[in-house]
């Protein structure tokens, strides 16, 4: 490339923002000849035999040097003179075309070049005649044809028609041919070997191998033994596959890590719901670690039934009732009393049980708002706090018989029975005093049988309890809910973007919170954001909302967290404006009319896409 003029020291400059080291500008000593500071050019001639230049560009250099000598330019773009057999780093050419195809540009597909200059390139804006254009990943092919591209097979006089293998012409088109054993692929321009995955039965991923293939899986999921279906993997009965505070729920493929009752996920941590908030209880309530606690006021005690309520306890026989303020009519007393008016006042009269004769089968002593049973001498009270039964009266409180040994007293039992730890006590043996059982054990006369707790179930052996995984069961938890497993238990938890009410899952209207910055839509589970007319989404953060571009250039939309990460508009592309990014609007038109696979005119673009097979691609 013959460096005469500034636009052309311009266009080496553009390259040079690409290219690293030293590279021959076509500028050269005649043989015989010493070189000359004092002339324009040195003494040097350039290739096209001129001797004449409108722009020079000289290192300093005074010496004047004889033999074969070559000019290059570097970074700095000045003259440099050295000997023509150092080593250079390239040369620079240049080339003249009266028409070139503008790169295609197609979302989603990226383009390799192949010029006929003997270089490749990947991102170019115009491209010589003869140019090959591939198409990843689809591997389709264009070729320039002066100023417009045909999709491949084209005729087979330029590159194949763009065949791997053969070409022929048929009816004035090209036509890819494959050798025996090969396949023309889609592209209509590659033969490869038969794709035994083109009809393969997998069931997710096929892996072709020589004339067969073989079926795998995606992550999450195992082969199964017919080598075409795929099983899920529990992933939650492997160690630690959420973190110890957590509960795991196998999904199809993955799984779930969720809070157990009383906990809530918060950034990927179970941090503790402060019941409380929500005030369930009646009088008093104290957050704990999962859970929450009640208490009740002065003169009250929490229900046994209901341990977020409390009722009021008198301490005298008689107390003052609890009355409705809004209705005096309307009382109420604690257990043990019963309502009296007196004096036009409602009080609470302690019952005395004990007059019943009903409440204890021997003996009763009454206290305020309760009793206690007791039994008369010789007789025991027993676990019902009611009846009395009879205690044995045998010598030295022996059940059976007593004997003397030395000065200790010794009690022995009769065939069939045993002296119980009590050492006093004959009964039946228990099979069920050495037991092996894991929980509970039942006798039976002379043997014993194993039993679990609620949420398990009795092993193989007979004596070791195994979890019952209740989330495998139906139903187990409401609709929406997600099920956790727990040693002898489940947990229901809800899903992100939901939270538990009163036992069920109820969305969360994240709209509350105002995230999106003009309207905001409560999804189950989530929410979208939605601009005002004249504005779009903006691509790096959803929440927000961009002016739409109504000129020929408007700012681009960075992403606040690189800068260097830019979004334009549909039909807009990125450009440099001095240190702001611009949007500038792309006119689709300029590569003029485009043409169908028969070459005829189909219509004159109207700045909408480009034509490709006739077929439109935006």
């Amino acid at each position: 490339m013959t460096v005469r003029s500034t636009v052309q020291r311009d266009i080496i400059s553009i390259l040079n923002d690409n290219l690293q080291g030293r590279f021959w500008i076509g500028l050269e000593l005649p043989a015989g000849r010493c070189s000359d500071p004092s002339k324009e050019l040195h003494g040097y001639r350039w290739v096209t035999g001129e001797e004449t230049t409108d722009f020079t560009e000289w290192r300093a250099q005074n010496s004047s040097e004889c033999g074969r000598r070559c000019v290059s330019v570097s970074k700095d773009q000045l003259w440099e003179e050295s000997s023509c057999l150092e080593a250079a780093d390239g040369f620079l050419c240049e080339y003249n075309f009266n028409e070139t195809c503008q790169a295609p540009e197609m979302e989603g597909f990226s383009f390799t070049y192949h010029t006929p200059l003997g270089f490749q390139a990947t991102d170019t804006a115009h491209l010589p005649p003869g140019t090959v254009a591939i198409m990843s990943p689809a591997g389709y092919k264009l070729y320039c044809d002066i100023n417009e591209w045909k999709p491949g097979p084209w005729d087979c006089q330029h590159e194949n028609g763009g065949c791997s293998h053969t070409c022929d012409m048929e009816g004035g088109n090209g036509k890819c041919i494959c050798p025996e054993g090969l396949q023309l692929e889609k592209n209509q321009v590659t033969c490869e070997a038969p794709d035994p995955c083109r009809s393969h039965h997998c069931a997710q991923v096929c892996v072709p191998q020589k004339d067969s293939y073989s079926c795998l899986c995606r992550g999450g999921y195992d082969l199964d033994q017919d080598g075409l279906t795929c099983v899920d993997v529990d992933e939650c009965k492997q160690e630690r596959a959420c973190k110890s505070d957590q509960l795991c729920v196998n999904t199809p493929g993955s799984f779930t890590c969720v809070c157990p009752s009383g906990f809530e996920m918060v950034d990927g941590e179970c941090e503790d719901t402060d019941e409380c908030e929500s005030t369930p209880c009646e009088h008093h309530c104290t957050n704990t670690h999962g859970g929450f606690e009640c208490s009740c006021f002065e003169g009250f005690r929490l229900n046994e039934y209901d341990k977020t309520t409390c009722y009021s306890v008198c301490e005298e026989e008689t107390c003052e009732a609890m009355c409705d303020p809004n209705n005096r009519d309307v009382c109420e007393c604690p257990e043990g009393y019963i309502l009296h008016m007196e004096e036009d006042t409602n009080v609470c009269i302690d019952i005395d049980e004990c007059d019943m004769e009903m409440f204890c089968q021997q003996l009763c002593k009454n206290s305020f708002g309760s009793y206690t049973c007791y039994c008369e001498d010789g007789y025991k009270l027993e676990a019902d706090n009611y009846t009395c039964t009879e205690v044995p009266d045998t010598e030295d409180g022996c059940s059976h018989k007593c004997e003397m040994e030395r000065t200790k007293a010794k009690c022995f039992c009769p065939e069939g029975l045993q002296l119980e730890e009590n050492q006093v006590t004959c009964e039946t043996p228990d099979p069920c005093r050495d037991h092996p059982c894991e929980h509970l054990c039942l006798p039976q006369m002379d043997r014993y049988l194993c039993t679990c707790r609620e949420g398990y179930r009795l092993g193989d052996d007979g004596s070791t309890c195994l979890d019952v995984d209740e989330c495998q069961l139906a139903r187990v938890c409401e609709a929406g809910q997600v099920c956790a497993n727990t040693p002898g238990s489940f947990q229901c938890a809800c899903p992100a973007g939901y939270r538990m009410v009163s036992g069920r899952c109820e969305d969360r209207d994240e709209c509350e919170a105002a995230p999106c910055e003009h309207e905001c839509a409560n999804t189950p589970g989530s929410f979208d954001c939605y601009c005002l007319e004249g504005f779009r989404q903006n691509k790096f953060e959803p929440t927000k909302c961009d002016e739409v571009c109504q000129s020929e250039m408007c700012t681009a939309t960075c992403d606040p967290n690189n800068e260097d990460t830019c979004d334009c508009p549909e039909g807009y592309v990125l450009d440099n404006e001095g240190t702001n990014q611009v949007c500038v609007d792309i006119d689709e038109c300029d590569s003029g009319t485009f043409y169908t696979r028969k070459w005829t005119p189909l219509y004159i673009c109207a700045n909408v896409g480009i034509i490709l097979g006739g077929e439109t691609h935006p």
